[in-house]
Formats: structure tokens, C-alpha cells, sequence
């Protein structure tokens, strides 16, 4: 029986995609994307891990940026970017709601230390009884640490906990551990899932 739902963030609860990311930057600063991807790729887990701020983060982007074609974007800039593209989903935000009426819902994400601000902004944590955040617990998806800490703050079984996330290896990752996990797609495919799996609100 499930007694604990967990939402991903970026993909679940924000609109997020990972692969069009720096396309996005690329198109809004007229810069290749190329410049984006390489510190990107680079520093996306130190800031994930909270190892670098997110402000640090921007920074090593607007160096490469600059390396690469002589362009001068601010790291600032390029963060407030960043915060203004990601927009709430609000059916799974209200979904939430509902099921925290009746279940423990928790939040499990890789996220750097910007999530505060995109908090404030959306609200997202209204609906959860608390927050796994991976840059401060220095463990990203799919580390099976990130998962054992859920199991710990969820204090039940693996399989009674419920986690959909939008990436295949985040979703596997918590698999191996036991627990209840669910690629998520569309929010109608969220439904299905979670009706099979038992769970009920209204």
C-alpha cells in the first residue's frame, strides 16, 4: 500500500526540458549553443551538489560564452534567464494538494541552490510536507544515497513509496532501491499510474 508520493521537479512540477535547455539560451543571446552546452555539462553537478553556487554556475557559462565568441552576457543575466523559463505545472501542483490531504508528499529533485527563489515564485512546496533537494544533501539522481535519504525521511518500506520523475534514469535509479517509480509523461498518464498503484483523493 502506498503511503508516501514524491514528485520530481523540473519536467513534473516546472516546465523543464534538460535537452532543450541551452538551445533556449542559445536562441535568446544570439550565442552558439555549443558556448552553453560545454559549462553546462561541466558544472551541472557541482551546482547540483551544492560544490558551486548557482551564481558561480552562470558565471563559468558567461566565461565560455565570452571565450568562444567575445560576446559579454552576464551571469546574472544569464540566471534570471533561466528562473524566467521555468513556469508551473499547475494540474500536478494541484494534484498535490489533494493528495496531501490524505498521503505524506514529499519533493525529491536535482536542483542547484536557486530552488528558493523558484519556490517563492510558485509556491511549489505549499503542497508537500517537505523537501529533498539534492545541493543540500550533496547527492543528485540517480546516486542511490539521494534515494536511500528519501527512504529515511518517508519512514516506510521502498514499495510503499510512490516517485514519478520525467527522466527514464532517475526513474530506474529508484527502482533498484524498491521503490514504487513511474516515468511521467503527461499528467493524464499520472493519474493511470497512480490509480494503479492504489492510490485514491477527491
Amino acid at each position: 500500500m502506498i503511503k508516501v508520493i514524491t514528485f520530481d521537479v523540473g519536467g513534473v512540477l516546472v516546465t523543464h526540458s534538460p535537452k532543450r535547455h541551452s538551445k533556449k539560451f542559445s536562441d535568446k543571446f544570439k550565442v552558439p549553443e555549443k558556448s552553453i552546452s560545454v559549462s553546462w555539462k561541466k558544472y551541472l553537478t557541482p551546482a547540483h551538489t551544492g560544490k558551486i553556487s548557482t551564481q558561480q554556475f552562470y558565471n563559468e557559462i558567461s566565461k565560455q560564452i565570452e571565450k568562444d565568441c567575445g560576446k559579454k552576457i552576464s551571469g546574472k543575466t544569464l540566471n534570471e534567464f533561466n528562473v524566467s523559463t521555468l513556469k508551473p505545472v499547475r494540474e500536478t501542483l494541484n494534484l498535490a494538494g489533494k493528495l496531501k490531504k490524505k498521503y505524506k508528499t514529499l519533493i525529491l529533485s536535482n536542483v542547484a541552490d536557486f530552488f528558493p527563489t523558484i519556490n517563492k515564485k510558485h509556491k511549489l512546496t505549499q503542497n508537500f510536507h517537505a523537501s529533498i533537494l539534492s545541493y543540500k544533501i550533496g547527492h543528485q539522481k540517480p546516486c542511490k544515497e539521494i534515494y536511500l535519504h528519501l527512504i529515511k525521511k518517508a519512514k516506510c518500506l521502498p514499495e510503499e513509496i510512490f516517485f514519478t520523475d520525467d527522466l527514464v534514469q532517475y526513474v530506474n535509479g529508484a527502482k533498484k532501491l524498491g521503490i514504487h517509480a513511474v516515468r511521467f509523461k503527461t499528467y493524464e498518464k499520472l493519474i493511470k499510474d497512480l490509480k494503479k498503484a492504489g492510490v485514491t483523493w477527491k
